[in-house]
């Protein structure tokens, strides 16, 4: 019986306490530059995969049967799309397109106004219509310089161009490898502002902040404006004044010429013993002739009157602006030869000034015009007619 032989002393593999030293954690590596377009988001077809090949517009077969009309026997038979070759221009690359249409996706290219613009539509419904090969027809005209420029003025117009910290590399004439660096470079900038923002500024950053805000604010508010001078006053109070009296004269003036329009915009007053809200009308006195005649006469001189009274006020004011004029002018010499300010504001105030004194004699002007107009009409049908009636 032969003993069994001892194991082997000859070691297979290098023992070892030390423990395992783990890789350094690295970030993902960057993603390739590929030469294809992006996956297409709504895949491949799966049941009618011709379709992959051109613009089928979403087409797919369709099975039926043909049953005759004799002895009505079923023939199985399909519907497949209208497919034509046709060869398409395309202005983004500026050359003809050989790719396969259907029918219906033709017209709507002639519709839309050309391949390209049917490529780069935006709703969904056009992207699922448009399929793999429609997707990478696509992609190459984003590409093309002319489509990216139209690009860039709609974000310009709608005021996205700025926003953020945006990084732009142009590829074209580039290996790979260089454009990797320029990432990264672009990257690490990005993160040591975000790394300054959260450490905070340093010192010497808060000190020029602070002179900057402190020139801000010295800039941005404005100086005190002085006080109005006595002058100023009595020419604003004087301005004023003149304004209200055209405004009642204009109201004179359209009260005489349509009194039923004023009469019939004042509501009657309710009388205090009736009801609140009922409306009550004025007792009616019937006047003799005598009574009549002297309540005429005593409104023409009580109207008179008024009018006289009216006429010297007016009068004072265009007077008094005529004075003010003057020693406003007096003034503005005065400042300039003492070399100070004031001008601009007393210039403003009696300009304001003078145009209220033109409309109210524009507005006493028209008043005259009417009061001859009224006068020479009643001196002449009016009159007759008196005479012949005589007044009651």
């Amino acid at each position: 019986m032969a003993l069994p032989k001892h194991p082997s002393l000859r070691c297979l593999r290098p023992f070892s306490t030390t423990l395992h030293v783990p890789k350094p954690a690295t970030q993902s590596p960057a993603p390739g530059y590929t030469k294809g377009p992006p996956p297409y988001p709504y895949g491949p077809a799966l049941h009618y995969k011709q379709s992959d090949s051109g613009l089928y517009g979403g087409a797919k077969i369709h099975f039926g049967n043909k049953v005759s009309d004799k002895n009505a026997v079923k023939t199985r038979r399909a519907w497949r799309p209208n497919m034509h070759n046709k060869r398409l221009w395309s202005d983004g690359l500026a050359r003809f397109v050989q790719v396969k249409v259907q029918a219906r996706v033709l017209r709507t290219i002639d519709k839309c106004g050309g391949l390209d613009e049917y490529l780069l539509g935006e709703k969904a419904g056009r992207i699922k219509e448009l399929g793999v090969e429609g997707w990478r027809l696509r992609w190459l005209v984003m590409r093309t310089g002319k489509v990216r420029r139209r690009v860039k003025e709609q974000r310009a117009a709608l005021g996205l161009v700025g926003r953020g910290v945006a990084t732009a590399l142009e590829g074209e004439g580039r290996r790979a490898d260089t454009l990797e660096d320029e990432v990264e470079r672009a990257s690490g900038e990005v993160v040591g502002r975000i790394q300054g923002a959260k450490a905070g500024p340093s010192e010497a950053e808060e000190e020029e902040e602070e002179k900057e805000e402190a020139v801000h604010v010295e800039t941005s508010i404005d100086p005190p404006s002085p006080e109005p001078t006595a002058l100023e006053d009595h020419i604003n109070r004087t301005t004023e004044a003149i304004e209200a009296e055209t405004v009642a004269e204009a109201a004179r003036q359209a009260q005489k010429t349509k009194p039923s329009l004023v009469a019939d915009a004042l509501p009657s007053q309710p009388d205090d013993e009736n009801q609140a809200g009922t409306l009550t009308e004025p007792p009616v006195r019937h006047y003799t002739k005598g009574e009549k005649r002297a309540r005429r006469a005593e409104q023409a001189v009580k109207g008179l009157a008024r009018d006289s009274d009216r006429e010297a006020e007016s009068s004072a004011m265009l007077a008094e602006v005529a004075r003010i004029e003057e020693v406003v002018e007096a003034e503005i010499e005065e400042a300039e030869e003492a070399g100070g300010g004031g001008r601009e504001r007393l210039e403003v105030a009696t300009e304001r000034l003078r145009s209220a004194g033109e409309e109210l004699e524009r507005v006493k002007a028209g008043a005259g015009a009417a009061e001859e107009k009224k006068k020479e009409k009643e001196g002449g049908v009016l009159a007759k007619i008196k005479g012949l009636f005589g007044r009651r």
